[in-house]
């Protein structure tokens, strides 16, 4: 379940790509990378996998977890991704909504002297 509330499909190929530039982003050695990437993507994968639904914030903080484990700087690169995807989403949902919802004039009755 996306953040807006929308259903997707879960998709492990997303999710490694996500996990594989935090991964780049935090300088891990080229020879753990694929490790780190393998176990926590595969980790998640089947977590998910139990589950009819889940929420894209339980499978981020889920990441997080896993990640943590492998690589405190890996972790540290998502959550800061993942804040800002937060962001862009709250503030496209709000133009969204400014633009949707008109404006109420109000008229206010001038105090006669």
């Amino acid at each position: 379940m996306k953040r807006g509330g929308r259903l997707q499909a879960f998709s492990p190929s997303k999710l490694k790509k996500a996990i594989a530039a935090a991964i780049r982003d935090a300088k891990v050695p080229r020879t753990a990378r694929t490790k780190i990437l393998r176990e926590v993507a595969n980790s998640v994968t089947k977590a998910v996998k139990k589950r009819k639904t889940i929420k894209a914030t339980a499978i981020s903080k889920l990441v997080a977890t896993k990640l943590r484990a492998k690589s405190k700087e890996a972790a540290a690169k998502w959550v800061k991704y993942e804040r800002r995807r937060h962001k862009r989403t709250h503030a496209k949902r709000r133009t969204a909504k400014k633009k949707t919802t008109k404006k109420k004039t109000v008229h206010h009755k001038r105090k006669r002297r």
